[in-house]
């Protein structure tokens, strides 16, 4: 179970990565947005 929430956020975190190279103009509000969903899922996780 752990390791199916590990995957999640790695996949999660090369989606932010890619959003943050492609699109220099909004890579703040994207990077943001992408860190919450991490913060939610390493939160859900962690329970």
């Amino acid at each position: 179970m752990l390791y199916n929430s590990l995957r999640e956020i790695g996949a999660l975190f090369l989606l932010e990565l890619r959003y943050a190279s492609t699109s220099n103009s909004s890579s703040s509000t994207q990077t943001s947005g992408a860190s919450s969903i991490l913060g939610r899922t390493l939160a859900n996780g962690s329970h």
